[in-house]
């Protein structure tokens, strides 16, 4: 099944959590690496005619009604740049026939929460962390989908055939108004992974999440988006 020919419909399952976390046998790691075994349940509609998402879903979800793939991959040990990380993730979900359209909230649901908290958790002595992820969803032929019968809203992606999610940069404007304040308390800027030294100064998003200047920055120019919370920031486009 060609994944770009379909659309994911309903609610999607995604799920991560951190399975391991070890020193690999002799080898010695510059930074702390994320491992991933991702496993991908996509239940495909056979119905030929459209129906109506407003009315009971029942017989729509009824097993009959799909034919359901299982497949498996593993992503082999990446350095922690989210952005690395988020076009690996992309790339396996593809290989998974997941829709290029629903990446990026399974991407946001797998680093953020889970990989930058197993980091913190973690630091210290480099490790190798390896997260287990599910994902379940629905999808149905993009000719069969009709205007008025709703789904989920499509996320942005690129217009260039890639299966790369596309990215939003924050406003021009914001990145060069952003807050510098002085950290009081111990804190590590979720991006490099790095502390942020106690009486320094550092970037202070909006939501109050501490950055290093270099590390937001370059963030922002890519993403509108806190690497933390998701706190949302203008985008030129707005």
């Amino acid at each position: 099944m060609a994944s770009e020919s379909w659309k994911v419909v309903g609610e999607t399952y995604c799920k991560a959590w951190l399975q391991q976390a070890f020193e690999p046998e002799n080898e010695s790691l510059p930074c702390t690496k994320f491992s991933m075994d991702v496993k991908a349940t996509v239940r495909r509609c056979l119905l030929q005619q459209p129906i109506d998402f407003n009315e009971d879903m029942s017989f729509f979800l009824e097993d009959d009604n799909w034919n359901v793939d299982e497949n498996e991959d593993t992503v082999e040990p990446l350095a922690n740049n989210p952005f690395d990380l988020a076009a690996v993730i992309s790339q396996t979900l593809s290989r998974l026939q997941v829709p290029s359209h629903a990446h990026q909230d399974m991407i946001d649901t797998i680093i953020l929460p889970e990989a930058f908290k197993a980091a913190r958790e973690h630091c210290g002595v480099p490790k190798v962390l390896r997260i287990a992820v599910r994902v379940d969803v629905y999808v149905a032929e993009k000719n069969y989908m009709e205007e008025e019968f709703g789904g989920t809203d499509v996320l942005e992606v690129e217009d260039d055939g890639s299966d790369q999610p596309a990215f939003v940069p924050a406003s021009r404007a914001f990145i060069e108004k952003l807050e510098r304040a002085r950290v009081e308390l111990s804190t590590m800027c979720s991006i490099c992974m790095e502390d942020i030294v106690v009486g320094s100064e550092a970037n202070r998003m909006p939501c109050s999440h501490f950055y290093h200047e270099g590390c937001i920055v370059e963030w922002l120019q890519k993403s509108r988006f806190c690497p933390l919370c998701r706190y949302s920031l203008p985008a030129d486009h707005d």
